[in-house]
């Protein structure tokens, strides 16, 4: 199927997807969990189950419709690596959710998977402890580290410590350059223009959580023009800083 595309800058595009109803994996999922030495007892409609875990309609709508769907875009995912998102996310489902950081080493995936924005949300439905495991572009990417902040239930265990782009300059021993980053197209950003998410004030703002709840250690590693906002915030509804000050001088970016 072709469907039109509009750009955050306004261009229009067209872009293309199969539709298909039954996936047929020349091997059962108990073969493939032998084979990778792991079981995870996780629901076979994997892609529902997520959707019902997201926190955001769009995430859940684009989630769900992602059962079905393969798109054709140059640079997405191959059609091995759809279909074995199916089994790979049965099994982290299957897994609890203390041993999934220690189990991840052994859960086959490829780079182009931990990129996918669709793959990474229902990483984030499962377990999102893993949102350190993406590949920095999947991190970078707002609609993922959002749910990853919804699921995130490790108090003063940094979340943004991920996303600064000194945490980014490599991933699995291989230099990433900055702009393969920070120029990937997002909804809220002009094509062409660099965005980071550590340093979008709407992000970091919901990463130090609520009043009476606050992370101020995620300050951090937020950018300096988040930081900046939230320190002129605070001072222009006189509230105080000092709480604040210690993360802000162990940030290398202010």
């Amino acid at each position: 199927m072709e469907e039109p595309f509009i750009g955050s800058n306004g261009s229009m595009h067209k872009t293309a997807h199969y539709i298909i109803s039954d996936w047929k994996i020349p091997f059962t999922y108990e073969e493939w969990c032998k084979e990778v030495g792991l079981f995870g007892d996780g629901p076979e409609n994997i892609y529902k189950y997520c959707s019902g875990k997201l926190t955001r309609p769009f995430c859940k709508q684009i989630v769900l419709e992602a059962a079905t769907r393969l798109e054709c875009d140059p640079g997405l995912l191959q059609p091995y690596e759809k279909m074995a998102s199916f089994y790979i996310l049965r099994l982290l489902a299957g897994i609890p959710r203390k041993k999934a950081w220690h189990e991840w080493p052994k859960i086959p995936k490829t780079n182009d998977l931990l990129k996918d924005e669709v793959f990474c949300l229902c990483l984030m439905a499962l377990h999102p402890v893993l949102y350190g495991k993406l590949h920095p572009i999947g991190r970078n990417n707002r609609r993922v580290a959002l749910e990853a902040i919804a699921g995130w239930d490790h108090e003063k265990f940094s979340l943004l410590q991920f996303v600064h782009p000194l945490a980014m300059r490599s991933f699995n021993d291989t230099q990433i350059h900055p702009n393969s980053i920070g120029l990937q197209l997002q909804a809220h950003s002009p094509v062409g223009d660099q965005y980071w998410l550590f340093n979008d004030y709407s992000v970091i703002t919901r990463a130090i959580g609520k009043p009476g709840h606050r992370k101020w250690y995620e300050l951090e590693f937020a950018g300096p023009m988040a930081v900046n906002r939230i320190l002129s915030e605070r001072i222009k509804h006189q509230s105080s800083n000092v709480a604040l000050m210690p993360y802000v001088k162990k940030n290398k970016y202010m």
